[in-house]
């Protein structure tokens, strides 16, 4: 899907979110790969009335972090749903007594009153994205910066059970996977991002549009899951997450991908598109753009070093294409919101 599409597609869905949607009370039927781990394995039994299309998220926190075996990375449980997409480093999480293994690319949902705990790799820290939030009915915070003693507290033993007994639930968001490789949907990857960085600007809507892009981009991540099995080629599919588990992606060509792909140049082709669709040459800069603006927030290179990093020949080459990926220069970003 390229920039244009997506950007539709989000459109139509906000509008949808936003006028059309707002009474109904649908109830897809949805069968998702038994192979998959399912938020049902780990939910508490609760009355549900709220749906995929009449959520409305309010959003409690949205950031980044580095997962380093803090304080806030022991066994707790959460009054809000909780996302978190993992972009670097490697570790684990523990949801109900149940081990993860986690690498980039990683999206894990956790319920309400869920415990949970997380596990970083000494050598290897886990970078995060995290959205917190509560649903429909759920209690409305004006504030842009939320106590996180309202998000989540140390389990066992919540300080305040009745946050967690009283939290409203929806059974549609609890039926989708609870951990998924999202290294097939490069886009929604880069999408979720963006809920972050429209959340933390400092303009007097910026959390009511992050709240609109968050619900938009969960019926997406629905809609990519419905479809997942038909449209996937496996060699594609086994070629990505080969990408998104190799420290060195970075090194990678289009010929490379061509030749662990398996297939001849036209189907390859013709197949990544369909699969997840773009190009392999958009699909590789997405990454490297992803990389990069991940180095230049938090690793303190140099852009000169990052560049060379990434294997590009020259600074002037990297900051030309990382200005029309992002449309501001490297510079610009690191001292940015975004």
């Amino acid at each position: 899907m390229d920039k244009v599409a997506l950007r539709l597609y989000t459109t139509v869905h906000l509008f949808i979110i936003s006028f059309i949607y707002n009474n109904l009370n649908c109830e897809p039927n949805v069968h998702y790969n038994e192979s998959i781990v399912l938020l049902e394995d780990f939910t508490m039994t609760q009355h549900h009335t709220v749906t995929l299309l009449n959520l409305h998220p309010v959003i409690h926190s949205a950031h980044r972090y580095e997962y380093v075996g803090g304080p806030y990375e022991k066994e707790r449980i959460g009054s809000s749903y909780a996302l978190h997409l993992f972009t670097e480093g490697k570790g684990s999480m523990t949801v109900n007594e149940r081990r993860l293994a986690l690498r980039r690319g990683d999206l894990v949902i956790i319920p309400p009153a869920i415990p949970h705990t997380f596990h970083a790799a000494a050598d290897n820290r886990m970078h995060c994205y995290n959205v917190y939030f509560t649903v429909q009915g759920g209690r409305e915070v004006h504030d842009k910066k939320t106590d996180l003693s309202f998000i989540f507290s140390d389990a066992p033993s919540p300080n305040r059970p009745e946050i967690y007994r009283d939290t409203p639930r929806c059974s549609e968001l609890e039926e989708l996977p609870a951990f998924i490789s999202m290294s097939t949907w490069p886009y929604l990857i880069d999408s979720f991002m963006q809920i972050i960085a429209c959340d933390q600007t400092t303009g007097p809507s910026s959390r009511k549009a992050a709240e609109l892009l968050l619900h938009s981009w969960l019926l997406q991540l629905s809609d990519a899951l419905i479809i997942q099995p038909e449209s996937i080629d496996p060699h594609i599919s086994s070629l990505l997450v080969a990408i998104e588990q190799d420290a060195d992606w970075w090194n990678y060509s289009i010929n490379t991908m061509l030749n662990r792909s398996g297939l001849g140049r036209t189907r390859f082709f013709s197949l990544f598109r369909l699969s997840t669709g773009e190009s392999p040459t958009a699909y590789l800069l997405r990454l490297r753009m992803r990389k990069a603006a991940l180095m230049i927030r938090e690793s303190g290179l140099s852009v000169t070093e990052i560049a060379e990093k990434l294997g590009y020949p020259t600074i002037h080459y990297f900051s030309n294409q990382f200005k029309q990926y992002y449309g501001i220069s490297p510079t610009q970003f690191k001292l940015s919101r975004w």
